[in-house]
């Protein structure tokens, strides 16, 4: 599988603080990630998605979409650290 290309994947100021907050806080829950973006529900499943489907975040899901918890991976922490 091809690697994702970062600089498209970040182009997105939305998408490069959803990782920081991720990262920053080693894992984060659904709700405060919607809260803190200030964010719908809608954008932030599709950016939460666009960083999984990168392989840049992993979530464990929960009964409420609000409860799921996201944590960075290996991939997502050499992203960030690429970026900055």
């Amino acid at each position: 599988m091809a690697q994702p290309n970062i600089q498209e994947i970040f182009s997105s100021e939305t998408t490069r603080k959803i990782l920081d907050q991720v990262v920053d806080h080693s894992q984060v829950q659904f709700r405060d990630i919607r809260d803190a973006q200030g964010l719908d529900t809608e954008s932030t499943r599709k950016t939460l998605d666009h960083l999984k489907d990168a392989h840049l975040i992993e979530e464990q899901g929960a009964p409420l979409e609000d409860f799921s918890l996201f944590y960075v991976t290996a991939e997502g922490l050499e992203a960030r650290r690429k970026l900055r």
